[in-house]
């Protein structure tokens, strides 16, 4: 049985994350916001502690967009918890 998490990734964490971080994208900001205060967003997934998720596709290409320079937006993604 999967649990989730809501992680809102405000503008503040758009304006301040850095792309291709790991650590300071905008997600991973959001995660650390979320109280997982050693988040890394790797390409498709993440990871908590020692424990890697999934990501969904649309946070795939929340990243892939903001990695590439292109505009994105606050919005708010549905995670799989590691």
């Amino acid at each position: 049985m999967s649990r989730y998490i809501d992680v809102e990734v405000t503008a503040e964490d758009i304006a301040e994350g850095t792309p291709e971080d790991s650590y300071d994208c905008p997600l991973a900001r959001a995660l650390r916001h979320a109280g997982h205060w050693d988040a890394c967003v790797c390409n498709a997934s993440w990871r908590a502690g020692e424990n890697w998720a999934l990501l969904p596709a649309d946070a795939i290409a929340f990243i892939e967009d903001f990695d590439a320079g292109n505009t994105v937006e606050a919005c708010v993604f549905r995670l799989a918890l590691p």
